[in-house]
């Protein structure tokens, strides 16, 4: 099981959700910022490794900021 501050690709976990659920999720944030709840099999298989932004900077050029989380969860952004 994941915890909290874990990394799978672009994704930090930031909480995990495992009860009344068919399948055990994740509570992420991607290194862009965007928020999603992810499915814990997902994250583990490589399945998903980001929200679909590293598209965007294949095109666009490197994403300028990034996100690491504290010990209780808080996100932290950081400029690169």
């Amino acid at each position: 099981m994941p915890k909290i501050g874990d990394k799978f690709g672009r994704w930090t976990v930031l909480s995990v959700n495992t009860s009344g659920l068919k399948y055990h999720s994740a509570d992420c944030m991607c290194e862009c910022g965007t928020s999603r709840t992810v499915i814990i099999v997902s994250l583990k298989s490589g399945r998903s490794t980001s929200c679909g932004w590293t598209n965007e900077e294949a095109v666009f050029g490197k994403v300028s900021t990034s996100v690491d989380v504290k010990g209780d969860g808080t996100p932290v952004w950081n400029k690169d």
